[in-house]
Formats: structure tokens, sequence, C-alpha cells
């Protein structure tokens, strides 16, 4: 599976033999809003983030940015702060609502 990868100096490239898609504008135009979803995220969930392309093995084309992260916050505070990280994707951009997604390993 191809990686996204994520560095403090905003140099965000894909690797791997295939590329996102066959429309290389989308990817483009996704792939530009990753430092703000990266910024975000990291604002909400301090500590190591990755971030992986995936795609629905029942529809190879229906592929997405899966960001995660880790929290040892109660389950409660986790709730709220993935309600947020939704909140945040939705006011850049309604287009991106299921293009990033968002994984949690809760750490108690």
């Amino acid at each position: 599976m191809p990686e996204v990868s994520i560095d403090s100096n905003a140099n965000h490239s894909l690797q791997g033999d295939q590329i996102l898609t066959e429309d290389v504008q989308q990817v483009d135009d996704v792939a530009s809003w990753i430092p703000q979803v990266k910024q975000f995220t990291q604002q909400l969930f301090p500590g190591s983030i990755s971030c992986v392309e995936e795609f629905d093995p029942e529809n190879p084309g229906d592929w997405y940015l899966l960001f995660c992260v880790e929290s040892s916050l109660p389950i409660t505070e986790v709730t709220q702060l993935r309600r947020t990280w939704h909140e945040k994707l939705r006011s850049l951009s309604q287009t991106l609502v299921g293009t990033f997604r968002l994984s949690i390993d809760l750490r108690q």
C-alpha cells in the first residue's frame, strides 16, 4: 500500500507504484489539502501521525487518505475530538469528506 509521507517541512509525496487515481488533477487537489489537515490533526491529537492511502476492497476506485493517530485520553474526550476533527474537515471543503478519514488508536 503506498504511503503518503508527512514531515515537518510540509513535503508531502505519494510513494509507490500506483498513482491514487486515474485523474491526476484530483490527486493534486487532494494533495494541496494535506498540510492543513495535518496541522489541525496535530493540534487535536499531539504525537505521531501517519497518513496512508487506503481503498475499499469491493470498489478499488473508492480511495481515501487515512490519518492514523494515538490517544490516551478518556473515550468521552476522544469522541469529542473526533467530532471536532470532522467539523474542521467539513469547514475546509465539503468535497473532502470521505477523502480524508481518521483512525484513532486508543492507548489506555
